[in-house]
C-alpha cells in the first residue's frame, strides 16, 4: 500500500520549490543584462562580425542603388567629459584602502584627443563596410568604384571623414589596385559646417541653436529627474564606500559616462561600471533619453523638419537616377554613402516618425512607462548607427525602396510593408521635400518679418494633414 505524503510536507516542498524558481529566474535575468545596451549614445555598435547574409532581392527586382547615412564610430570624450573624470579622481582619491582600484585609476583620456575618432571607432566603420561588401556582394561586383558612380560625403568634422575612409576600406577591400589586400582610395566630399544643412544640420540653423540655448523644458525635466532618482544612487555608493563629503546627485551621471567611455574605447567594465547596479544603469540611461528627446527629437517641434534638406537631397538623387536609367543614358550613381553625427540620426528618425511615444518623455513617468518607451538613444543612435535605403528596379519598370536601421530591415512609417513603392514613400515625406531651410532656420534677430515660426508651423500642419486657408 502506497504511503500518502502529509499535506504539511507537500506545502513546505511547494514553497521551497517556488523559492528556488524565483532565485533561478532572478539569476537568469542578471545574466541577460548587458551594460553596453544601457549607455545611450555612448553604446558601442552592437554588431562586430565582418560577415553578413547576402542580399536576396524581392522577385523580379534588382538592386539599382544604395544609400547610407551613418554616424561616426567611437570617439574620444570631449574636454568637458575629461574634466568630469578628473573630478571623480579627486572625489575618490582618499576613499577606502590602498588596494582599492579607484585610488590607482588614472584618467586615460587626454584633452588633445577630445572628440577624435578612436581606434575602436575605426574598426566599427571598417567592419560595417566589410558587412556591406558581404551583404551586397552581387551589386558591388557589377559596380566597381568610380568617383562618378559612388558619392562619399561627410561633415567637416574629422571623426566623420575618418569614419568614411574606414568604411570605404572595408567596402572595397580586395577590389582596388594598391598594395595588399588591394586598397581602393576614394574621394570624400565635405562643405563648411555653417553651410551644411544635411549632415551637420544644427550648425546651419541659427534658430535651432537659439532654442537650445534657452530650452527651459529640457532643463526642467532633466533637473526634476535627477533630483528625484539620483540621490538614492549616490547615497548608496557614498555609504558603501564611506565617501565624505558624500557624492552629489550629478556624480552618478559622471560615473555612468566614465563607464561608457571605458567600455567603448578599452572594453573595460571592472572600474566605474562596477559601482552601478543594473537598475541604476537603466535609471541613468533614461536621463540621457530625456536630454536627447528635447534637444534632437520630438520634444522640440522644430526638430520635425530639421532633416528636410537631407530627405530632399535623397529624393532628388533617386529621381535623377530613375530618369537617367529610363532614358538609357550614361551610368547613374550607384551608391551615396554619407557620414555624420548622432544628431543627424535623431533628426532623420524624428522626420520619419520612428520611435515615437504617445506622450512626451517626462521626469515623473512611472517605471512601467519608462520600461515601455519607444524612444531609446541606445537603440537609435549608438556609435556607428546607420540607415540604409535600398532602391530596387522591378520588371514592371516600377521602383521599390527598403530601409534598414542599424542593419535590421524596418518598415518605413506610412508604407505598411518592408518593400515600399517609391511613389508611396514620396507621399510619406512629401511635406519635407523642397523645404525652405534658410527661412525656417532664420533667427528672429536677423529678420524683419516674423516668418520663421509661421514656416515651421505651416510645415508641421502640412505633415499632420491640417488644411490652412
Amino acid at each position: 500500500m502506497r504511503r500518502r505524503i502529509p499535506r504539511r510536507h507537500m506545502i513546505i516542498f511547494l514553497v521551497i520549490f517556488a523559492f528556488f524558481c524565483i532565485i533561478l529566474s532572478a539569476s537568469h535575468g542578471d545574466q541577460s543584462f548587458s551594460v553596453p545596451d544601457h549607455l545611450g549614445t555612448k553604446r558601442p555598435y552592437p554588431i562586430t562580425t565582418p560577415h553578413a547574409d547576402e542580399l536576396i532581392p524581392p522577385p523580379q527586382c534588382t538592386l539599382s542603388q544604395l544609400y547610407l547615412l551613418a554616424r561616426h564610430g567611437i570617439r574620444y570624450p570631449t574636454k568637458g567629459d575629461v574634466n568630469k573624470f578628473n573630478e571623480l579622481i579627486e572625489l575618490f582619491k582618499d576613499v577606502g584602502d590602498e588596494e582599492s582600484w579607484w585610488r590607482h585609476w588614472r584618467n586615460p583620456f587626454k584633452k588633445f584627443k577630445a572628440g577624435l575618432l578612436a581606434k575602436t571607432g575605426e574598426t566599427e566603420l571598417y567592419l560595417l563596410g566589410r558587412r556591406t561588401n558581404s551583404r551586397y556582394k552581387k551589386f558591388l561586383e557589377n559596380a566597381t568604384y568610380d568617383a562618378n558612380l559612388f558619392d562619399f560625403d561627410s561633415s567637416a568634422i574629422s571623426r566623420s571623414g575618418q569614419s568614411g575612409v574606414a568604411y570605404s576600406l572595408g567596402l572595397f577591400e580586395g577590389r582596388g589596385s594598391l598594395g595588399q589586400p588591394l586598397f581602393q582610395p576614394v574621394y570624400i566630399h565635405t562643405i563648411p559646417l555653417n553651410e551644411d544643412n544635411q549632415l551637420a544640420i544644427k550648425y546651419d540653423c541659427p534658430l535651432w541653436r537659439s532654442i537650445q540655448r534657452n530650452n527651459t523644458t529640457r532643463k526642467r525635466e532633466m533637473s526634476l529627474y535627477v533630483s528625484k532618482h539620483f540621490p538614492a544612487i549616490v547615497d548608496r555608493i557614498s555609504k558603501e564606500l564611506s565617501i565624505s563629503p558624500p557624492l552629489r546627485p550629478i556624480h552618478a551621471e559622471y560615473i555612468h559616462r566614465a563607464c561608457g567611455f571605458e567600455i567603448a574605447l578599452y572594453n573595460k567594465s571592472d572600474t566605474w561600471c562596477s559601482l552601478l547596479r543594473h537598475d541604476e544603469f537603466k535609471t541613468i540611461e533614461y536621463l540621457g533619453d530625456i536630454g536627447n528627446y528635447y534637444m534632437y527629437s520630438y520634444g522640440n517641434r522644430l526638430n520635425r523638419v530639421m532633416a528636410c534638406r537631407l530627405v530632399t537631397n535623397f529624393v532628388e538623387r533617386v529621381e535623377r537616377a530613375i530618369e537617367t536609367r529610363n532614358k538609357g543614358d550614361e551610368p547613374w550613381v550607384r551608391g551615396v554613402l554619407r557620414f555624420a553625427h548622432a544628431e543627424t540620426i535623431f533628426f532623420l528618425t524624428t522626420l520619419l516618425g520612428l520611435n515615437k511615444d504617445d506622450e512626451p518623455l517626462k521626469a515623473n513617468w512611472t517605471s512601467n512607462q519608462i520600461s515601455a518607451r519607444q524612444f531609446r538613444s541606445s537603440q537609435i543612435a549608438p556609435f556607428a548607427a546607420n540607415f540604409y535605403f535600398e532602391i530596387y528596379t522591378c520588371d514592371s519598370s516600377s521602383t521599390m525602396i527598403r530601409m534598414l536601421r542599424n542593419e535590421v530591415p524596418t518598415i518605413i512609417p506610412g508604407c505598411g510593408e518592408l518593400y515600399c513603392s517609391w511613389d508611396v514613400f514620396k507621399k510619406t515625406v512629401r511635406h519635407s521635400i523642397d523645404c525652405d531651410f534658410k527661412r525656417i532656420c532664420k533667427h528672429k534677430k536677423h529678420r524683419k518679418h516674423k516668418v520663421t515660426e509661421n514656416l515651421v508651423q505651416w510645415q508641421l500642419n502640412q505633415e499632420e494633414g491640417i488644411n490652412e486657408a
